[in-house]
């Protein structure tokens, strides 16, 4: 399993030959990544080496990172590389460590970020740099650091900081989810095929900056109360009960706020978040509890494309528990400062005089007797203090209301009230006459995602589909449908010209029935975010019983939005868009990832559909060889069959093969060539004759199996209770 080690390489795999950078290619192609690759890190000086799932970024086990995460041991990798071979790799940077982290892409602008930081702290030098992307500007700069030093966790737009307590540097040769190869990039700007840099390759990162990120403090300056889970929630119940003062209250509105816009990592957001709130409750402010709980729903909401629920929960958790150990260290107060205004005035109305303060009447200074004088500084004071209050008041209103519009414009609310309806009245409604648009395939009201494999067929199927809904006909030679009056089809991946072509093929006869917007080349034009467009579009498609839009991909890339993250923000629109245009049904086409079994990216694309169709290849190297389709969803489980297509007409027609036979279907010949001119064979000795077949031994079991169902073998108790397989007399002799 350990991958032999590069001659010469000194600390780490790479070396120099004649004074230019080489490298000495390590792994084979198709090895393991983690099981043949983790051995070079440790040698070469890292510690941290921690797997991940195969083609994932994450999760690493746990306990291994973090503050107080533990450093494996050999024993912990090597039992890792034995359970996970295939996993990618990721690398816990060491104290001594940092990773500067730029993303230039799908609207992050860290090479933007980056220039104007080293317009302000002078340029970096050129270091090693691991990524899957090859923009020359995405990827992790490593460099070496003084220890100790309280670093922050982002720089702002597109960069964020990797450290021994916080995230990871995914590296060679793990597979990115997409396809990429993590590779490393010297000094030199050369990009490795393969090996392994050591800590001590890197380079120190300036002075200069050093001193911009840290402000010189360090770790331990931070002092943290030693806390278990059920003195946080104690801690917590004496300092953050009750209504949220005016403090406490503009402060929850603006860490939300600040989740909400991600203008930096939704991490340091929340811990900055955290940490105020629980500093705002040490120093007496009450509604802790109550502006936690605001935050915490910000957070979650935040990271709801790119964490599960249970990762966020746990994540935050963390974060807050850490917080309330750092305040309870300190001495914390009793009073709210906010039940004294006057205390924030600066030192402005001294305390003996804030009785008289707070209790004298704001007067007109020309009704003044001379005997009130002494008052009129507090009186003037309190004048001020009103209307302070009342304008900050204002601009809080303001600003609630500016992010509550921002919210459902971001998110295609119509700020409409939601009614509450009796489960009486519900049931009291007829129900519709129709329960599937497309019997056990397509719910009445319901979205699919039809997920395919690159070159599967998608936009075949699609037309398959349209044919079924104008016509009425049972889609792939099966399902009965329910015949649509309008069905609109906004397609981006094909040239006018192919998809004329593609549908006139498909012989559709309610041409009328059917509606077609091409976008391919104009994608931009369906920003279906902003109101103003989508309002358009509602005008374009009101009325359609069905909405077809093939493909997903292409309109999150020109909308700048993240398939990993963002798909849920457009998919909230796609429904705000169907329901304002009264549309019943809609599918959305979408390109399959993750080993070709799922649809890819955000993990909203599986939650959103009530029925995901899938067709698959029975080898994706393979673009004429079978296709196979299955659904699952709210009352929708279709098992695997096979699809026909009809080269003439176009037309899909469902079949009774799967993949399973159709791999027994290839064993099928050569198993009953082996029983050829014998009396009988077991399945072992059918396995050991056909072992250089090319053929698995599962092929081979299953190829015994519909040898037997289609009655071309019998079957027999020999010798030691030994099932002995002879063939029938009406079978092939010699296939």
């Amino acid at each position: 399993m350990r991958a032999e080690k590069s001659p010469g390489g000194g600390s780490g795999a790479f070396h120099q030959q004649g004074g230019e950078p080489s490298v000495t290619p390590i792994l084979p192609a198709g090895s393991s990544v983690y099981a043949e690759a983790f051995d070079l890190y440790r040698d070469a000086g890292w510690r941290g080496v921690l797997p991940i799932p195969a083609r994932q970024k994450k999760p690493v086990p746990t306990g291994y990172t973090g503050r107080d995460g533990a450093w494996p041991s050999y024993s912990d990798v090597y039992d890792w590389a034995e359970q996970l071979p295939d996993g990618n790799i990721a690398l816990r940077l060491p104290a001594g460590v940092i990773g500067i982290d730029v993303d230039h892409y799908e609207g992050k602008d860290g090479g933007g970020t980056l220039a104007a930081l080293q317009d302000a702290h002078g340029p970096l030098p050129e270091t090693w740099r691991t990524g899957s992307r090859a923009d020359g500007v995405s990827g992790i700069r490593l460099y070496r650091v003084p220890e100790g030093l309280r670093w922050p966790g982002d720089l702002g737009n597109g960069i964020e900081v990797i450290q021994t307590r916080h995230r990871y540097a995914v590296v060679w040769p793990s597979v990115h989810p997409n396809g990429g190869t993590y590779r490393w990039t010297g000094p030199d700007g050369v990009t490795r095929a393969s090996g392994v840099p050591a800590p001590a390759d890197l380079a120190p990162l300036p002075p200069a900056w050093v001193k911009a990120l840290t402000g010189g403090h360090r770790e331990q300056d931070v002092t943290a109360a030693s806390l278990d889970g059920a003195a946080v929630n104690a801690w917590l119940a004496g300092h953050g009960a009750g209504e949220t003062c005016r403090r406490m209250a503009h402060a929850a509105q603006g860490y939300a706020a600040a989740l909400a816009f991600g203008q930096r990592s939704r991490h340091d957001a929340a811990m900055d978040a955290a940490m105020g709130i629980c500093h705002l409750a040490a120093e007496g402010h009450i509604g802790a509890l109550e502006a936690l709980g605001a935050v915490r729903s910000a957070f979650l909401d935040a990271v709801a494309g790119d964490r599960t629920p249970e990762e966020a929960a746990a994540e935050w958790d963390r974060l807050q528990d850490g917080a309330v150990a750092i305040a309870a260290a300190g001495t914390a107060a009793s009073v709210d400062p906010c039940a004294d205004p006057l205390t924030q005035l600066d030192g402005l109305i001294m305390p003996e005089d804030r009785p008289a303060a707070l209790a004298a009447p704001v007067v007109a200074p020309s009704a003044m007797a001379a005997a009130e004088v002494a008052l009129a500084a507090p009186v003037e004071a309190v004048d001020n203090y009103s209307r302070a209050v009342a304008e900050r008041l204002l601009q809080l209103r303001v600003q609630d209301d500016a992010a509550r519009m921002f919210r459902q414009q971001r998110d295609g609310g119509t700020g409409a009230k939601p009614e509450l309806v009796k489960l009486a009245a519900l049931l009291d409604e007829p129900d519709e006459s129709e329960d599937y648009r497309v019997d056990a395939l397509w719910p009445t009201g319901g979205r699919v995602v039809l997920a395919a494999q690159y070159k599967a067929g998608k936009s075949t199927a699609v037309g398959n589909v349209l044919r079924s809904l104008a016509d009425g006909a049972d889609l792939f030679g099966r399902y009965r449908t329910g015949q649509a009056a309008r069905v609109v089809l906004i397609d981006n991946e094909l040239h006018r010209k192919t998809l004329r072509r593609w549908l006139r093929g498909q012989g559709i006869g309610n041409v009328d029935a059917v509606e077609l917007v091409p976008l391919r080349g104009r994608v931009s034009e369906f920003d279906i975010l902003d109101p103003s467009v989508r309002a358009e579009w509602v005008r374009l498609i009101q009325g359609a019983d069905v909405v077809v839009l093939d493909c997903l991909r292409p309109v999150l890339d020109a909308l700048g939005l993240s398939e990993d993250k963002d798909a849920g923000r457009f998919l909230v629109a796609f429904d705000a868009l169907l329901e304002a245009a009264g549309v019943g049904e809609a599918m959305v086409v979408h390109h399959m990832g993750h080993n070709g079994e799922r649809s890819r990216g955000d993990s909203r694309i599986l939650d959103w559909p009530d029925a995901t169709w899938k067709i698959v290849k029975q080898d994706q190297d393979n673009p004429s060889g079978p296709r196979y389709f299955s659904a699952f969803g709210r009352d929708v489980d279709v098992p695997e069959a096979g699809l026909a297509f009809d080269e003439t007409t176009r037309h899909l027609t469902l079949t009774e093969a799967t993949r399973k036979e159709a791999k027994a279907e290839e064993a099928l010949p050569a198993v009953l060539s082996a029983l050829t001119g014998v009396n009988a064979l077991s399945g072992r000795q059918v396995e050991e004759a056909l072992k250089d077949s090319g053929h698995t031994r599962r092929q081979i079991q299953e190829a015994l199996i519909l040898a037997h169902n289609r009655k071309l073998l019998v079957k027999y108790e020999g010798a030691r209770r030994a099932i002995m397989h002879s063939l029938t007399p009406s079978a092939p002799s010699a296939p």
